[in-house]
């Protein structure tokens, strides 16, 4: 049977290296700002089951009047255009 003191001589024979670089402590993630207002809550939630309500409907058009491969070509050419809007409005 093994018990902790001889884990503990076992162990030592190989110590974990120290870290040259420490590990920083996490900052809260809402320092420096206030919390959300009810209305901003509200309108969040609301812009998702609008947009969220509004792929599906619009799937299904493009399902019965577009082909497949100009639908999905068309569907990430669009994606594509808003994130590279998204990172040259946030500076990258």
């Amino acid at each position: 049977m093994i018990d902790s003191r001889s884990l503990a001589v076992r162990f030592q024979r190989f110590p974990l290296p120290a870290s040259r670089f420490p590990a920083p402590s996490p900052a809260p993630l809402n320092e420096g700002r206030r919390p959300a207002s009810r209305a901003q809550i509200v309108a969040a939630f609301a812009a998702i089951y609008i947009i969220w309500g509004s792929t599906y409907l619009a799937i299904r058009y493009a399902d019965q009047t577009i082909p497949p491969f100009l639908m999905g070509g068309v569907r990430f050419l669009i994606s594509g255009a808003m994130l590279y809007g998204w990172s040259r409005y946030r500076g990258a």
